[in-house]
């Protein structure tokens, strides 16, 4: 069946293209050519993809909000619609013991989209349900709530047999639309 609503932006994670994909084997009918990243070096796996509706004109990819490294993604979209500008953060974390540099680099990100609508969307690989348990997630939590961030999403994303995890996450500083739009 068809969606009754139109989706204009959609944010993907762990796309795992790799040097050998071609891009254009990945675009969709009605939007615009995606933006995208990959793992830096020969790591396997990672990368992010966000596609913009045609029916949005202004779309453009942020360098100065984006970043990638060999654990990480923050792909940054600006749209603007009826003269209102609005960030898209795609993220993808990896949860390789290895990795400490996200919260540092995401931070810097944070202070630069204050004065701006934005929407982080993505895989964190931080379980909100552990915040109590686990530093890592607290201080993920803490950097976005001190940012005016709160969480669309508040319930677990993913329940096996064994255990329920909330690592997808959607976050809005557009607090006009929280209780609007929330997710469980």
């Amino acid at each position: 069946s068809k969606l009754k609503c139109k989706v204009h932006v959609i944010c993907l994670t762990e796309t795992w293209l790799g040097p050998l994909d071609n891009i254009k084997d990945f675009e969709l009918d009605n939007y615009h050519p995606p933006l995208y990243q990959n793992r830096t070096g020969s790591m396997h796996g990672g990368g992010v993809i966000t596609y913009v509706h045609k029916d949005i004109n202004s779309q453009k990819l942020v360098k100065s909000l984006s970043f990638v490294d060999e654990f990480n993604h923050c792909l940054a979209t600006e749209i603007k619609t009826n003269n209102k500008t609005t960030i898209f953060l795609n993220i993808y974390r990896s949860p390789n013991s290895c990795n400490e540099t996200f919260n540092e680099k995401f931070e810097s990100v944070l202070e630069n989209t204050k004065s701006k609508t934005c929407y982080i969307l993505g895989d964190s690989n931080y379980n909100l349900i552990n915040l109590e348990k686990h530093e890592e997630t607290r201080n993920y939590y803490n950097l976005l709530t001190s940012s005016s961030f709160k969480p669309l999403i508040t319930k677990p994303t993913r329940i096996t047999d064994s255990s329920r995890t909330l690592i997808d996450h959607i976050w809005t500083n557009d607090l006009r639309m929280t209780s609007l739009h929330q997710s469980h």
